[in-house]
């Protein structure tokens, strides 16, 4: 899913896709994309044994990564693959795509450790 993020964070898009204004896609795109990447993260590492004992651990690959991930891409963006820019929104729709994810994860939590 990083992979994923990157690709879609970089990508020379030719236009944006654009169905109503009113209707804000790229920021609908950041929530799902880092809502999936946080879920699947605290997924993996709550199925790794070796890890799960390591709460402080768990803060920073499940929740400081993605966030870190959302901030450099939005600075790559500005520095280095114009005419994509920084938008302070989009860290914002991430941000809340992340703890969306882990609330989530949370409520099914149970449910996935069968």
């Amino acid at each position: 899913m990083t992979l994923v993020i990157l690709v879609l964070s970089f990508a020379k898009l030719s236009s944006p896709v654009s169905i109503s204004k009113e209707i804000p896609f790229d920021k609908i795109a950041h929530f799902f994309m880092y809502l999936i990447l946080t879920i699947i993260l605290m997924y993996d590492f709550t199925r790794d044994t070796k890890l799960n004992f390591r709460k402080n651990m768990f803060v920073y690959v499940c929740i400081l990564f993605p966030f870190l991930l959302g901030a450099l891409t939005e600075i790559l963006q500005t520095l280095f693959f114009y005419p994509r820019v920084a938008e302070w929104i989009d860290l914002l729709s991430n941000t809340v795509g992340i703890f969306t994810g882990w609330g989530i994860f949370l409520l099914f939590k149970k449910k996935i450790k069968t």
